[in-house]
């Protein structure tokens, strides 16, 4: 029998008990406490956006050179110096400022380079529902085409897992826009801050301020929550009739002494795309002893920490992995560094030397480049963002809604909602 084919009857076998107890984990209440969370951080990116639209005019201004500033370009845009001196404005900024920044550099063609160097503003607002957003990219005279704005509208179909189009427009609208200085500097890409923008990270810092505020009042509120569902999973709390109706596939005596929710968190991490990615067969076993995985903020917002327990096995001693990621600027996502805990594997168990994939390299994250560059440097920066991007998946995803993932209810939503959209 395949692994899927298990997975479907364990969950079979807890529709008459385990199945009931743990959707009697408040998931409506949940539900409440996250849709707060996310219009209250709704309401203060609107307010943020609103203090930003002066300092946004001035940029246009200066980018357009509206102000009188000649020559601004100097030698960051590689321009003779002759050109340079009659140029107004910052020509290109825009397109310089996308092309720093490595989702939006993919997509760019050099055929599209010379159309966007006419492009000399991007707007993003807010529509009448919070997960809605319009992107307006403003043209000068162009020999490709005649409009003057090009817009998108978004429709979120979930403001925490985002599909491909979706992370370029989030992209545009909360890094290029606010920050596009930044990137036009390259400054973005190392993390680092200049004078010329220490009135809009006033605005930015008082607005992160807010926001860890709130993250921190919806983990407080969520904590009994996710005690209960640990109590459930793990048996503290007896789950009537789980298992022992023959479905697990196993014997009918060890059946009937199983407690709890077996293999919980190990089924709920193959529902989801992303993290089955990384679990290859000789994985299953040990994760199947996986009781419980948290998040906690380290050092205020400069990063996170995963703690994956695990209960006695044959596999390895430690009872808690943990993964940390420790970052100079969460805003534009720079890693000072990925830190996972060394495993002590028994002898001849090592899942990371048995095949050349394992979930437990997750525990070996690449290191930060520092005396590397060119395509060397890229590829690790890529790794580590790849990393960074599954660590962020178990934080805002399988975490807050392990019993929707374990249940497929959360893909079934997502499904309901593409349909939705046409």
């Amino acid at each position: 029998m395949c692994s899927d084919e298990k997975d479907n009857d364990l969950r079979a076998s807890l529709d008459k008990g385990a199945r009931a107890d743990l959707l009697a984990v408040p998931k409506s209440q949940r539900d409440e406490l996250e849709a707060k969370f996310l219009e209250e951080r709704a309401r203060h990116e609107a307010e943020c956006e609103k203090l930003y639209q002066p300092l946004f005019t001035k940029r246009f201004d200066i980018v357009s050179g509206l102000d009188g500033v000649q020559g601004a370009a100097n030698g960051a845009m590689d321009l003779g110096e002759d050109k340079a001196s009659k140029e107004k404005g910052v020509p290109n900024f825009w397109l310089t400022a996308m092309k720093n920044n490595s989702l939006l550099a993919q997509e760019i063609t050099k055929a599209d380079e010379e159309a966007l160097k006419y492009l000399i503003d991007i707007k993003s607002s807010r529509l009448v529902c919070c997960p809605e957003f319009k992107l307006e990219f403003f043209f000068g005279p162009n020999p490709y085409f005649k409009n003057y704005v090009l817009a998108k509208k978004f429709i979120m179909i979930d403001e925490v897992k985002l599909i491909f189009d979706e992370a370029i427009g989030v992209t545009i609208k909360k890094e290029i826009v606010c920050h596009a200085i930044s990137w036009f500097c390259g400054d973005a890409t190392c993390g680092r801050r200049t004078k010329r923008k220490i009135e809009l990270n006033k605005l930015e810092a008082e607005f992160l301020e807010k926001r860890r505020k709130e993250e921190a009042n919806y983990v407080k509120l969520c904590q009994p929550l996710d005690t209960k569902r640990y109590d459930i999973v793990n048996g503290v709390n007896e789950v009537k009739g789980a298992p022992n109706d023959g479905a697990m596939v196993q014997s009918e005596d060890k059946a009937t002494k199983e407690k709890g929710v077996p293999d919980f968190w190990f089924i709920a991490m193959e529902s989801h795309h992303e993290l089955r990615q990384n679990i290859v067969r000789h994985d299953q076993g040990a994760l199947k002893y996986l009781t419980d995985i948290k998040w906690c903020r380290i050092n205020d917002s400069e990063g996170f920490k995963l703690e994956f327990t695990f209960g006695p096995n044959p596999y390895f001693k430690n009872s808690v992995l943990e993964k940390t990621y420790r970052m100079i600027d969460e805003t534009y996502i720079v890693l000072e560094e990925a830190i996972g805990t060394v495993i002590d594997w028994y002898p001849g168990q090592c899942l990371i030397e048995k095949a050349e994939r394992s979930f437990f390299n997750f525990f070996k994250p690449p290191e930060v480049p520092t005396d590397v560059e060119g395509f060397e440097a890229e590829k690790l920066r890529y790794q580590l963002r790849c990393d960074y991007d599954i660590g962020v998946a178990f934080r805002d995803e399988l975490i807050c809604h392990a019993v929707g993932w374990y249940t497929e209810d959360i893909i079934w939503k997502r499904m309901a909602n593409l349909k939705f959209l046409g």
